[in-house]
């Protein structure tokens, strides 16, 4: 797929499709059919953020997608919760506690080509729904997410609005790779609501250094600052994601 025009503004997916086995060659000397390659993406209106706390746009939406990655993502043929950066969770009877339990394979990006990135841990997560709570001009999406939900969500967004230290009561963090999220009433929904790319889990150590500049994520892609300029978006396979199809093939 190659849509471009004179005023677009560019997005580049490099081996956006299936790349089986990490890119490597077959035995006779082919790569994997389906394997490698690109898409472009061709947007009128360029995007504003890619932070997913800031997004309000489709476009913005899909960028910050792959990137970035959440708790959760929803099949596409049921649009049910299926693992994401959890690998599984439990719901209380009442419906108002859930306990996730992160994948231990799961890292953000990392800055030095050829090394991991930070692990994925509850502290991070921890950091992403504090930050969602937090009263400040570019989070767009507490009342969407946070508000009159989790335990504590409230009194934690006025107290940063008066620049207060607070506890997110409502998030406890059990073990390195295990926490839960308490909610006001049971919902149905909660764990659809953690699918949106806006609730993408955020490495704290690398917020704190680009705060919403931020492009380092734990998804499939990989900002590339060398080929992205102010009218195109280049992002590359991130060769350490987690995910395998169905032949154990690193994806994406």
């Amino acid at each position: 797929m190659n849509i471009i025009s004179k005023y677009s503004y560019i997005i580049a997916l490099s081996a956006v499709l299936v790349a089986c086995g990490g890119g490597k060659e077959s035995d006779n000397g082919q790569r994997p059919e389906g394997s490698g390659g690109s898409i472009r993406i061709a947007e009128v209106t360029p995007p504003k953020n890619i932070f997913p706390q800031a997004i309000t746009s489709q476009i913005e939406g899909l960028i910050a997608s792959q990137i970035h990655e959440g708790l959760v993502r929803l099949n596409p043929k049921t649009l049910e919760p299926i693992p994401g950066l959890a690998e599984k969770w439990e719901v209380s009877p009442d419906g108002k506690t859930i306990t996730f339990h992160l994948r231990k394979d799961a890292h953000f990006h990392s800055t030095e080509e050829g090394k991991l990135g930070n692990e994925v841990t509850s502290q991070d997560v921890k950091f992403t729904f504090e930050l969602l709570s937090t009263d400040r001009n570019t989070n767009m999406h507490f009342a969407t997410v946070c508000k009159d939900r989790i335990v504590g969500a409230n009194e934690y967004f006025e107290a940063t609005s008066k620049g207060q230290k607070a506890e997110l009561t409502g998030f406890k963090i059990i073990d390195k790779y295990t926490f839960s999220i308490s909610l006001n009433n049971a919902s149905g929904i909660f764990l659809q609501i953690l699918a949106n790319p806006v609730t993408s889990i955020i490495s704290e150590a690398a917020y704190k250094q680009n705060y919403e500049n931020l492009k380092i994520g734990a998804g499939p892609f990989v900002y590339d600052a060398k080929f992205s300029t102010p009218k195109r978006i280049t992002l590359t396979r991130n060769p350490n994601y987690y995910g395998k199809d169905e032949k154990g093939n690193s994806l994406p």
